[in-house]
């Protein structure tokens, strides 16, 4: 079987520096909020030419947070968001005091920039675009959509780190950007992790105190909150992976290229325009057939996955509310969708077999 995710190749690049710092782990007994932490989150902030990083026990966390900050600065509470996405983009938006509006998407199934403005009214507070399987956003028009209505940026780039749009950093146009780090990201921790940036001194004073129970200091506490702090080990081995993060992207593109060269006119594949320096965390083809192409592949060896087969306003979730408008691409590409295998160290064998019996379910 040809799995859906392997770490070998990455795990035995870093091997010996993972088990270097989990040495270093063991005997500093510090465990939480440590140096580790620190020099993580500068280099994160480096990374996306950013002035402030947080790390965070989650995407989940990075987005709530984000969205319980701006709810408190403000009166509105409507967020401009999609519904094609994982169900924490709608979650956090509710859970924090807010209500999602769900708009469609384009045919890249990023935002359609051209539905935002008809879901803006008195109550919308923000624009939460999903970098979604690691393709940027259009951020230019929603910037320039969110400075016309005087609208918070917070971009849900979960999956998408290391990607850019017109060669600057996805994560760094918005107020704040929130990112996962869970294991199938491409800068993954092993286990649950996530982290937020900003470039706004006073933004990054209250995640500063808000991923840790709302303290400014072991003994006094500003506001609630609750613990959403990433471990200091995390933090170590994100420290040694993302000295290779550009390495793997890369790996991961080559790999992409060849999907999209060997399968242009079979399927829809995800293309990238000249803007778009797309991550690939996600490898996703729409397909006609899909249910059946996908019970084909897993019958012949390759496990395929769909990404996200029930859309969010389709969820029977109780509690909570939202606002939709026309959805009508977002349903369509959820019957079409399905994820391949991409991953680094994904050989040209088991590529060629992939390619292969897509073409021949299809001849």
């Amino acid at each position: 079987m040809i799995p859906y995710i392997n770490f070998s190749y990455k795990n035995k690049l870093l091997s010996k520096s993972y088990n270097n710092k989990f040495k270093q782990f063991f005997k500093s007994g510090r465990y939480i909020n440590g140096s580790e932490l620190k020099i993580f989150e500068d280099k994160f902030s480096k990374y996306l030419d950013n002035k402030y990083s947080i790390g965070v026990a989650s995407g989940t966390c990075a987005l709530h947070l984000a969205i319980k900050h701006i709810r408190n600065l403000d009166k509105r509470n409507e967020v401009i968001t999609v519904s094609n996405s994982f169900i924490a983009t709608a979650s956090s938006i509710i859970i924090g005091g807010c209500k999602p509006v769900f708009v469609d998407v384009a045919n890249d199934m990023n935002i359609d920039c051209n539905k935002i403005e008809e879901a803006i009214n008195k109550k919308t507070l923000a624009i939460m675009p999903v970098h979604l399987t690691g393709r940027p956003a259009l951020m230019d028009k929603i910037l320039k959509i969110a400075k016309k209505y005087n609208l918070y940026v917070i971009e849900d780039a979960a999956q998408a780190i290391g990607s850019k749009y017109k060669n600057k950093k996805v994560g760094s146009f918005g107020h704040i950007s929130a990112f996962s780090l869970h294991p199938l990201k491409n800068l993954n921790a092993f286990g649950d992790g996530g982290i937020i940036s900003t470039n706004s001194k006073k933004i990054y004073d209250y995640f500063y105190k808000a991923r840790n129970h709302g303290l400014k200091n072991r003994d006094s506490c500003e506001f609630w909150s609750f613990n959403c702090r990433l471990d200091e080990l995390q933090a170590g081995f994100l420290n040694e992976q993302i000295k290779i993060l550009d390495k793997l992207i890369e790996l991961r593109i080559k790999i992409a290229n060849f999907y999209n060269n060997e399968l242009d006119g079979i399927v829809f594949v995800p293309k990238t325009n000249i803007d778009e320096y797309h991550s690939y965390q996600t490898y996703v083809i729409r397909a006609e057939k899909r249910d059946k192409l996908k019970e084909y592949l897993n019958k012949n060896g390759v496990e395929a996955l769909i990404h996200y087969p029930n859309p969010i306003h389709l969820q029977k979730v109780k509690g909570g509310n939202f606002k939709k408008y026309d959805l009508s691409r977002t349903e369509k590409y959820a019957k079409e969708i399905l994820s391949l295998p991409l991953y680094a160290g994904l050989n040209k064998k088991n590529q060629l077999k992939i390619v292969n019996l897509i073409k021949k379910f299809y001849n």
